[in-house]
């Protein structure tokens, strides 16, 4: 974990950082501006009306929609890359439709609801049995 000043001077362990995100989807601006420091034992909570850019949010900062601008940090590390980088980094997300595969376990759910179409070694490494 990086040790980050922040400008009041006080040392902070930072692990997700984000500065001024923006997000432009076809032209329409769906998030201006919006910080999250996550530090150490910290949870955190997006609530806002429908519409407001929470999912948006969340998926600017797992990879799901391009940042057009701002920052994102884990760690004090520049977040870039693809769902499945972002994934093994511990950043992902579990969708809203209320369906799993009742016979695997929690982390194998989350391996199949990634995208996986970048990452040409998942087949190789990855055999889930999904049963009938």
């Amino acid at each position: 974990m990086t040790q980050r000043t922040t400008a009041e001077g006080s040392d902070v362990d930072l692990i997700l950082e984000a500065k001024a995100i923006e997000v432009t989807i076809d032209g329409t601006e769906i998030l201006r501006g919006v910080d999250l420091d996550v530090r150490r034992g910290e949870v955190h909570v997006l609530i806002g009306p429908n519409g407001a850019g929470k999912t948006t949010f969340a998926n600017a900062i797992t990879g799901h929609v391009p940042v057009t601008g701002g920052s994102l940090f884990l760690s004090g590390s520049p977040l870039q890359g693809s769902i499945v980088r972002r994934a093994r980094l511990g950043i992902g997300r579990k969708f809203q439709v209320p369906r799993v595969f009742e016979r695997l376990t929690v982390g194998e759910n989350l391996v199949l609801a990634g995208d996986v179409s970048d990452d040409p070694t998942f087949g190789a490494s990855h055999t889930i049995d999904v049963g009938d």
